[in-house]
């Protein structure tokens, strides 16, 4: 019984790490390299609410312990890690959506383990004007 209760211990704890750096809206960097939101994607550089999104990812986050979860798929094109984001049991990739820093990734519904969770979210933003939604052009 301890033996499996060490295993359980170390297989949850395994998924814990640090947001050491903000990136971006939807980027950061951890222990486990870096990592990109999955099905979410935040302003660009240059594009509005850019600013405001990466504020409120280091808000959220920065120098907290998180919880990464995987999505079906492990890496995008660029090697970063895709997953989805908790402190303590705030769902970071749906908070981003609900208050408007972020959009869903359309193009990536089938690969989207939360896609339909994320799309309600952001049809709330949307109705609500908030962040991104409130851009003009």
């Amino acid at each position: 019984m301890r033996n499996i209760i060490l295993i359980l211990f170390l297989l949850l704890s395994s998924c814990n790490y640090h947001a050491l750096e903000v990136i971006d809206g939807d980027t950061i960097k951890t222990e486990l390299g870096t990592i990109r939101f999955s099905g979410i994607n935040t302003p660009e550089i240059g594009e509005c609410y850019h600013d405001e999104a990466a504020e409120r990812t280091k808000e959220l986050l920065l120098h907290k312990k998180i919880i990464l979860e995987k999505d079906y798929i492990d890496e995008d094109t660029y090697g970063r890690k895709l997953r989805y984001i908790y402190v303590e049991d705030e769902f970071v990739n749906g908070i981003l959506v609900r208050e408007g820093y972020a959009r869903v990734f359309d193009a990536f519904n089938k690969t989207t383990k939360r896609y339909d969770e994320l799309k309600v979210l952001e049809e709330e933003a949307k109705k609500e004007n908030k962040g991104i939604w409130n851009c003009v052009g």
